[in-house]
């Protein structure tokens, strides 16, 4: 049995969660376990765990790097150090100071030129590790695609875009907004869904924002019908590596995302996604994917005027207390307080209204008209009876069992 120490910054992290405590379950089985600790602000508390790596065949520096003297102090105690990575951490993405720039680089070069081996998210961020020495592995970030839902496509007048991320990438999507605002004017009814910690501030098309969390995202990614990555192309952003196009890919849904840095590992143009260099580009392949939203069960498209004359018919009704089409009970509400919804239904054969003969006693009747002895029907199994739903089975299906009983006894 093997015993590592793991050391990361945040628990919640999407990198930890999916390139750890993931694989956490695998590695036990296989002889492996991971002892997690967030690395302590203090000083002494965080130079005495890693004095403490020294217990451990292996120590896994997850994503946060260390000052040169805690680097060394790790080195020195550590069997065996790794280095996982999947941002590009040795550069900043906003601007800062030059002092911060310094310490920056000082911890990067101390965490190169000190592990083992480092795992890193992309070939971009192994690159500039190689450059200092680093002895590197490419391991993309994946999901677990039994966590996602399959997204269902039906024809829609409100094709919706669907953006997931958090308050730390949600400016790449607000530099974006010039884009969006044109694009919902080139497809009527265009909407957007974000998912994050915080909502989008001043957004340019009619948008909805849900909350994040690990137990909803994948409903909430459902409900769009287009995912979408804008990212702009800085040494920052080179060193994402697609997770939020992989997770729409897992959703079952077209991703339309930039050409920056792992997205153009992931997706194949015009296969499994689009990579639209310009803003141009990115409204005409909205409104071409928005255009190819339909119900593949629908022979022919169905005009909204069709929907709204049928809810005016409807209203009629109700002013009038008759319904002249059908002759239904007089209907009492109408369709006019807001909000509405509406989906598409088609009609399908879920019954063939065929089964065993039986009497009344639920006895099954042979082809010749005799009856098998100690056989009964009821529900689905039984033809000849045009009811549906629960009264077919609870009804027949006491009579069959009250007559299997009576005729025991």
């Amino acid at each position: 049995m093997s015993r590592v120490l793991v050391i990361t910054n945040n628990l919640q992290q999407a990198s930890f969660r999916l390139r750890i405590e993931a694989l956490r379950p695998a590695l036990a089985q296989r002889g492996v376990l991971l002892d997690v600790h967030v690395r302590p602000r203090g000083l002494f508390s965080r130079r005495a765990l890693l004095k403490r790596a020294a217990e451990y065949d292996a120590v896994l520096l997850q994503r946060k790097m260390l000052d040169p003297i805690d680097v060394r102090l790790l080195r020195k105690h550590a069997k065996k150090f790794f280095f996982d990575v999947d941002d590009a951490v040795m550069y900043h993405s906003r601007p800062v100071g030059p002092v911060e720039r310094w310490r920056t680089r000082r911890r990067f070069l101390a965490t190169a030129q000190s592990v083992d081996r480092v795992v890193a998210g992309n070939e971009y961020l192994a690159d500039l590790f190689r450059r200092h020495g680093a002895v590197t592995t490419v391991l993309p970030t994946v999901v677990d695609p039994g966590h996602y839902q399959i997204k269902s496509h039906a024809a829609t007048e409100h094709p919706t875009l669907v953006w997931i991320g958090s308050k730390s990438t949600l400016r790449y999507l607000s530099q974006f907004a010039p884009m969006l605002a044109e694009a919902v004017r080139r497809v009527p009814g265009l909407r957007l869904i974000t998912i994050a910690d915080v909502p989008l501030p001043d957004p340019p098309i009619p948008t909805e924002h849900v909350p994040w969390s690990v137990q909803t995202e994948s409903a909430a990614l459902c409900r769009g019908d287009i995912g979408i990555a804008p990212t702009p192309e800085d040494r920052w952003t080179l060193g994402k590596c697609g997770f939020k196009i992989v997770q729409y890919m897992a959703a079952g849904l077209p991703v339309i995302a930039s050409p920056v840095g792992a997205n153009r590992e992931i997706v194949r143009p015009n296969e499994t996604g689009f990579l639209p260099k310009s803003p141009t580009q990115w409204i005409e392949t909205i409104a071409e994917l928005a255009g190819k939203i339909e119900n593949p069960y629908q022979l022919q498209k169905m005009p909204s005027s069709a929907l709204q004359e049928t809810v005016r018919k409807y209203n009629a009704f109700v002013d009038a207390g008759k319904d002249a089409d059908f002759g239904r009970p007089s209907p009492k509400y109408k369709i006019a307080t807001p909000p509405f919804h509406a989906a598409w239904s088609t009609p399908i054969l879920h019954d063939c209204l065929a089964g065993l003969r039986i009497n009344r006693k639920c006895q099954v009747v042979d082809i010749h008209g005799q009856l098998i002895p100690g056989l009964y029907a009821a529900g689905e199994s039984a033809g000849g009876f045009a009811l549906h739903g629960l009264p077919r089975v609870i009804v027949f299906g006491r009579i069959a069992g009250r007559e299997a009983a009576l005729a025991k006894t």
